[in-house]
């Protein structure tokens, strides 16, 4: 049975033309390192210019708003919160040093072009995108209910799209439990 997914639907407020934003379970796949190290790839809706639509594009996080992730030890945050898991605090290690080795800017997922405009701000503010075929505005406009399974995308950690992962990875990464494989 194919699942039921609510996913940002965006349209035209000119012409009507809606647009459909559907997540992929998309990750990054570190195969540097031993054993290979995979994370979700952090996405947000965008217009390709490429494509003509809307798309999921990567959504690189600053060092600043990675380190604020986990708050410090004795700030007035912290005492509020559980302390962070052993997870979390590898998976902000991972995000950190992804940021920090990554030598390009983000790209679409779909074709991978640097060519494209988020549709929102990081905070989640809505931005005027103009819709190229028409001149009216693409904006959100609510959330769509869809049956539709993800698909399971592997990214290098440079945002280029891999075809799969190595058979070595693969094997290593279901010995680690990964449901995805």
């Amino acid at each position: 049975m194919t699942p039921i997914q609510y996913i940002p639907c965006f349209e035209c407020d000119l012409c009507g033309t809606r647009y459909p934003s559907g997540p992929s379970r998309c990750h990054y796949l570190d195969e540097s390192t031993e054993p290979p190290r995979k994370m979700p790839v952090t996405g947000a809706a965008a217009w390709c210019n490429v494509e003509g639509t809307v798309v999921v594009a990567e959504r690189l996080m600053s060092l600043e708003q990675i380190d604020s992730m986990i708050p410090p030890r004795g700030s007035n945050e912290a005492c509020d919160l559980a302390p962070p898991s052993r997870a979390e605090i590898a998976y902000v290690g991972m995000l950190r040093e992804l940021v920090e080795r990554r030598t390009s800017p983000a790209r679409c997922l779909g074709c991978g072009t640097l060519d494209f405009q988020y549709l929102d701000a990081p905070g989640g503010a809505p931005l005027a995108v103009v819709h190229p075929r028409c001149g009216g505005v693409v904006r959100n406009i609510g959330l769509h209910m869809v049956e539709w399974e993800a698909p399971v995308v592997y990214y290098s950690t440079e945002g280029v799209r891999l075809s799969e992962p190595s058979a070595a990875t693969r094997a290593i990464l279901v010995d680690l439990g990964d449901e995805d494989c």
